[in-house]
């Protein structure tokens, strides 16, 4: 297994973890605007749980959105800036993908429909669903709307999640790094990027 560091800032949660061989180290803050500020310590803390230096890690993983402007870009800067120092190559994940993990592996929903707050009356929001190794895969690309223009599947086996939607069953629920580290190992090496 690679070992790979995933950092998770698209929300008011900040998260980061990291998988190093069969475990996995995490750690999670509700946090609004501190997202700057926290993501080092938790990435030190992480890196000497398991005694290893950022340039023995595999990738970094993280968030490019959709999700708060600076959020994101807080992810994409730390990603870019330790990617680039150890010479790691970095995976980008869809916040969206990695909230429709975090509602399997925290509720076994296998069928989501993750959403996020966009402001000014409009939501982003996609159709995700588990392959046969429990990864959620995307049904629709990831959107941008208003609430009333999502497209919901016939069938009630869909269940809603995430902050953006008054009808999500799942309101505070926010995406995990420790999920997004699934979807990483699943993307790891085909989609890697490697600034140079």
């Amino acid at each position: 297994m690679p070992k790979i560091l995933a950092i998770e800032t698209s929300t008011n949660a900040c998260s980061a973890a990291l998988l190093n061989g069969s475990e996995i180290g995490s750690e999670y803050s509700y946090a609004p605007q501190q997202h700057a500020k926290l993501m080092l310590p938790m990435i030190a803390k992480l890196l000497a749980l398991f005694s290893l230096k950022l340039q023995q890690l595999d990738a970094i993983a993280f968030s490019y959105g959709p999700g708060s402007f600076t959020g994101v870009r807080i992810a994409a800067g730390f990603a870019q800036g330790l990617g680039f120092g150890a010479d790691l190559p970095v995976i980008p994940i869809s916040s969206l993908q990695t909230l429709a993990q975090t509602a399997y592996d925290q509720y076994q929903i296998t069928h989501a429909i993750s959403t996020m707050d966009a402001r000014m009356h409009e939501i982003y929001w996609g159709i995700y669903q588990t392959d046969t190794q429990n990864i959620m895969r995307p049904l629709t690309a990831d959107t941008l709307t208003k609430p009333n223009a999502i497209k919901i599947p016939s069938d009630n086996k869909w269940v809603i999640v995430g902050n953006g939607w008054n009808k999500s069953q799942y309101h505070d629920l926010f995406p995990h790094a420790a999920s997004m580290l699934k979807l990483a190992v699943a993307e790891y090496p085909t989609n890697c990027l490697l600034y140079t």
